[in-house]
């Protein structure tokens, strides 16, 4: 019986990520060889459709891509990062022996720390004819990161003083002293926004530890540049490999560091420090687009999110201005109707006020276990406008 469940769940898991996951053999021109190539698309992705989506590259595609994949939906789920494209380049099976692809693809000289021929030509690869194919077939928009693990996130370096990616995933890197004034100087020099996201584990191998911790703390925590977001993870009990499930979920909110919720980045300290907070939500948005390349309208998370810091200033305005976004793109919620009638409330405007609390009220389902605090602030004005009379 239980062989017939798990027969069964792994039907059902199949048939779900086939609908959206594929796997292709792309001839690469520049390679001269066939290249296996695994592609995630979105849920919502449609052909008739014109909107783009971010890309996540992933080197080590066999396994790397399917830790992407899969803690990339489950962010996206609870709308921590948006919808995007994943795609993976296979890299681990033995091109010749005891080498597997991965060696030759990513390749460089430790001693001056230049990119090998070899790894030249992957990288031209993935410019030139992988990247472009993506555009042009699967809606591929301006924003696009690229993840390895252990020598392929080395390589990604690679790509840090090009316009190619904007998001740099490097899970356990070992990154040759040689190369670090080339890190310095391309992060110094990027006018665009980039995140970066590196991580090790306790248990992970000593020489990459030793090199993660120093670059650390004489590159990429001290080269300042507010085009540059970076965070380093360091996590206990993990190994070289475990890292590659572990981190994902920290690198992945990093990369969309300015597209996730307000509630998710801990941030009511800067926030309180804000004058006008309608004007730095909109300022927000207007990144997610430009850097992202999402025309998004507010979310009611991140307007319930600024509703209690205007509330504690008691900048009754401003809380009613708010209070009318959310009516305007959510007038099915109660919020807004609230935040309107505190403001009036505030105000002394009762009657006004009353009117706003009833309409709320009457947003409430019969499954709102505490409706019986929201039609408090209905009696409370209704015995103030009895006092006046």
């Amino acid at each position: 019986m239980k062989n017939i469940i798990l027969i069964l769940f792994l039907a059902i898991f199949n048939i779900m990520f086939a609908q959206t996951t594929t796997s292709l053999t792309f001839h690469s021109e520049i390679l001269n060889e066939d290249r296996n190539i695994r592609i995630h698309l979105p849920k919502s992705f449609d052909l008739s459709e014109k909107n783009k989506y971010p890309l996540t590259l992933v080197l080590d595609g066999e396994y790397l891509f399917y830790s992407i994949m899969g803690v990339g939906e489950v962010l996206t789920t609870r709308k921590i990062i948006p919808e995007s494209i994943v795609v993976g380049i296979d890299q681990n099976y033995i091109v010749k022996k005891p080498y597997s692809a991965r060696w030759i693809d990513c390749s460089y000289d430790q001693k001056s720390g230049e990119i090998s021929e070899k790894g030249k030509k992957f990288q031209t690869f993935i410019v030139k004819e992988l990247l472009p194919f993506l555009i042009k077939n699967y809606k591929v928009g301006k924003f696009r990161t690229i993840a390895g693990h252990s020598f392929t996130a080395n390589y990604i370096n690679y790509f840090l003083d090009s316009s190619i990616f904007n998001g740099f995933i490097a899970i356990s890197p070992y990154i040759p002293s040689s190369l670090e004034s080339y890190i310095e100087k391309s992060i110094k020099n990027a006018d665009k926004n980039i995140y970066y996201f590196v991580c090790t584990g306790e248990n992970d191998l000593s020489g990459h530890i030793a090199q993660i911790k120093k670059q650390d703390s004489t590159i990429f925590s001290k080269t300042k540049n507010p085009n540059f977001h970076y965070k380093i993870k360091d996590y206990i009990g993990e190994s070289h490999m475990s890292l590659t499930t572990r981190g994902i979920s920290d690198a992945l909110s990093q990369i969309y560091l300015d597209y996730s919720p307000l509630y998710t980045l801990e941030m009511e300290n800067e926030l309180v420090k804000e004058d006008d907070l309608i004007l730095y939500l909109t300022k927000r948005y207007k990144n997610i687009e430009t850097t992202y390349g999402l025309s998004i309208p507010f979310r009611e998370d991140d307007i319930n999110s600024i509703s209690w810091i205007i509330e504690e200033k008691e900048n009754w305005d401003k809380l009613k201005q708010l209070g009318e976004i959310e009516i305007d793109l959510f007038p099915e919620s109660v919020y807004g109707y609230f935040m309107v009638a505190l403001s009036e409330e505030k105000k002394n405007n009762l009657s006004v006020a009353l009117k706003y609390y009833k309409k709320g009220y009457k947003k409430l389902g019969d499954e709102i276990v505490n409706k019986s605090d929201f039609y408090a602030d209905i009696e409370r004005v209704e015995a103030l406008l009895k006092k006046e009379k």
